[in-house]
């Protein structure tokens, strides 16, 4: 009777902690956050989950086709950059670490361009620094005389609520 009693309370651990794991696995896939970048009329809607970061374009709060996507994992992996608006309307993201693909965007208003850390842009007014540690990207942000209007927003749905 005593063995019976111990392997049903081994099962029991075993089986919940597939439950639990599962249900992390579950919560996790669903997580997201978003961040709305606006200058003027423009806006850049940014929402990443944990391995994958998208960037759309806004114009009057309108959506325009495509987007500029960078995916990572791993403990040291990431992506860092800047998120330049340029008095034409046209918007660029400048990195040079991470891995980033455009999908389908009109390039007179949306781009994406590799740089070299020499080749870095001069923060502050309509450039603000990007970065997959949104903590990092938070401080370093505060600390400049930005144009740039930034909210964060955590998400625990599969939708962008903005």
């Amino acid at each position: 009777m005593k063995r019976y009693i111990i392997l049903f309370v081994i099962l029991f651990v075993v089986i919940g902690a597939i439950v639990i794991g599962l249900a992390y696995d579950l919560i996790k896939s669903t997580w997201h956050t978003e961040v709305l970048y606006t200058y003027k009329n423009i806006s850049i809607l940014r929402v990443s989950y944990p391995s994958k970061t998208s960037f759309y374009y806004y114009k009057n709060n309108k959506k325009i086709n495509g987007k500029i996507i960078t995916t990572y994992s791993g403990i040291n992996n990431g992506f860092s950059g800047y998120l330049c608006f340029h008095s034409n309307n046209k918007i660029s993201i400048l990195s040079g670490d991470g891995y980033f693909k455009v999908i389908d965007i009109d390039t007179t208003l949306f781009n994406y361009q590799r740089i070299y850390a020499y080749n870095r842009p001069i923060l502050g007014d309509t450039i603000c620094i990007i970065s997959s540690y949104l903590e990092q990207e938070k401080e370093e942000n505060s600390k400049l005389d930005l144009n740039i209007n930034i909210i964060y927003k955590n998400n625990l749905h599969n939708y962008s609520s903005w």
